[in-house]
């Protein structure tokens, strides 16, 4: 073969290039991906197990701080509440006892619908996010 066919040959030689990906999902790679981990660098696979382990447990930390938040904001809501309750019907009969019947009547129905609208747009509110968590899931 002479110089021109060789160029010619090597002209028309095609590069063929794959490239293969894979992804897992989740904080711990599959058995295989493991299994190749612990070959390049034993202990490895260890290492990202006890990584998942501890972020795993940070997670639930996090979320049982939130539940207790939650419980704990709930509570006190409650407690400021019945203590807006008790001053708004105390002015009211106050005002009452005092001859300002229409004053008294305006103050207790303003406080005690307050809190009742509070309390269902809360209430609806809570309900609306359980709803679209659960959609969500």
């Amino acid at each position: 073969m002479n110089t021109k066919q060789q160029n010619k040959q090597n002209k028309l030689t095609a590069t063929r290039t794959e490239y293969m990906a894979a992804s897992y999902e989740g904080p711990i790679p599959d058995a295989v991906q493991l299994e190749r981990y612990e070959k390049i660098m034993p202990g490895l696979a260890d290492r990202f197990i006890t990584m998942a382990e501890k972020q795993t447990s940070h997670r639930q930390t996090l979320e049982k701080s939130v539940v207790e938040a939650n419980i704990r904001d709930s509570r006190l809501g409650l407690c400021f509440a019945l203590i807006i309750a008790i001053f708004t019907i105390g002015g009211g009969v106050t005002a009452v006892l005092f001859g300002h019947d229409g004053a008294g009547a305006v103050i207790s129905s303003v406080g005690l619908g307050g809190l009742t609208c509070n309390f269902i747009y809360g209430t609806r509110s809570s309900r609306l996010e359980r709803e679209n968590k659960n959609k969500n899931n």
